[in-house]
């Protein structure tokens, strides 16, 4: 019985680390990882560019909500074109002209180890590292 109660236990154990350390959130893939609120702070390059702050809303129905930090409030649409569990990497496009004015542009985004925050690659250079909110779909 003892055995028994053991297994049951580490058994929800590696359970539950396998969707988001215990907390809930679905990390089995890199496209579930990316669902929810993640908030990018205003930065500055090296030559002066600022870039402003912005939160990304990923949805699962593959609609998503880009907020400015000036209010402004973007709706978009985006589609997977691969995703690596092991590496911790999804490429999506946007499939309308909201964000991109090219769809054929394919974005990188890398996770960390833990998957609290992400490195966007922009196809045509640049890089912005996100930080994971909460599960918000929304504002």
């Amino acid at each position: 019985m003892h055995r028994f109660v053991v297994l049951v236990l580490f058994s929800l154990i590696v359970l539950s680390a396998g969707c988001g350390e215990g907390t809930g959130r679905d990390t089995s893939t890199p496209m579930q990882t990316l669902i929810g609120h993640w908030r990018f702070p205003p930065e500055t390059e090296e030559d002066g560019w600022k870039w402003p702050g912005w939160d990304y809303y990923y949805r699962e129905d593959f609609t998503g909500l880009k907020l400015s930090e000036d209010g402004d409030i973007t709706e978009f649409k985006w589609k997977v074109v691969t995703q690596n569990l092991k590496t911790r990497t999804i490429e999506y496009k946007y499939l309308d002209a909201t964000l991109s004015d090219d769809d054929s542009l394919i974005y990188e985004v890398r996770f960390t180890e833990d998957f609290n925050s992400i490195y966007l690659n922009y196809p045509k250079g640049g890089q912005r590292r996100g930080h994971y909110v909460d599960a918000a779909q929304k504002p």
